[in-house]
């Protein structure tokens, strides 16, 4: 379980990497940040495991949890402050440390 929870997070940040540099706003871009918070929720649903240590599992919970709450509003948000709301929210999944 242990390695999942490392690919999930790993594909989480290797795509906020590349949100960062996401700067025009197209249509392609707005897509893309909406159906990352789509797949990210998922990721996280799956990743969080009892077993984790605490600070893992409040790190995944902490982000899971910010997600829930801009999709709750996403559609009003522009772009640019989509992709800040959902860099903001994945921020917690720095912490967690790579096990296996």
């Amino acid at each position: 379980m242990f390695a999942r929870v490392s690919n999930e997070v790993r594909a989480i940040q290797a795509q906020a990497y590349q949100l960062q540099d996401y700067t025009g706003g197209s249509e392609v871009e707005s897509i893309t940040l909406s159906v990352c918070l789509h797949v990210w929720l998922i990721y996280l649903g799956h990743a969080i495991n009892p077993s984790l240590p605490s600070g893992q599992q409040q790190a995944l919970r902490r982000s899971y949890e910010q997600l829930c709450s801009v999709s709750e509003y996403m559609e009003a948000l522009p772009w640019h402050q989509l992709r800040d709301q959902l860099l903001e929210a994945v921020a917690p999944l720095w912490e967690v440390q790579e096990t296996h």
